[in-house]
């Protein structure tokens, strides 16, 4: 078993931009989650539409607002708020303040 603290794990650019850091928590290791992230979004910051082919992301959001477009969809989301995008699903999102999310991805078998 092995505990880790989000605090002290360094932040790199997501696949959602540069303005997304994310804290890798889990990048190897679980068959079909090939990562477990926790993102500190700064506030004015929107996202360009992209899709993941082979894998659902999952959302959990810690603190914050935020607006999704998850395929022909919108919604706005806050704290406490799930969510999964399927795969093959265009997705994005703008946050008007900082935004702090959970979220990991299913591989597809």
């Amino acid at each position: 078993m092995r505990v880790i603290n989000a605090e002290f794990v360094p932040a790199i650019a997501s696949r959602h931009g540069p303005s997304v850091p994310k804290r890798v928590l889990l990048g190897e290791g679980l068959p079909s989650v090939p990562q477990v992230a926790i993102a500190e979004v700064p506030g004015a910051t929107e996202t360009e539409s992209h899709i993941h082919p082979t894998m659902y992301e999952v959302y959990f959001i810690l603190e914050g607002l935020a607006r999704f477009w998850v395929g022909e969809e919108t919604f706005e989301v806050t704290a406490e708020d799930f969510f999964i995008v399927p795969p093959n699903t265009p997705h994005h999102f703008s946050c008007p303040g900082s935004l702090r999310m959970f979220y990991f991805g299913v591989a597809l078998s």
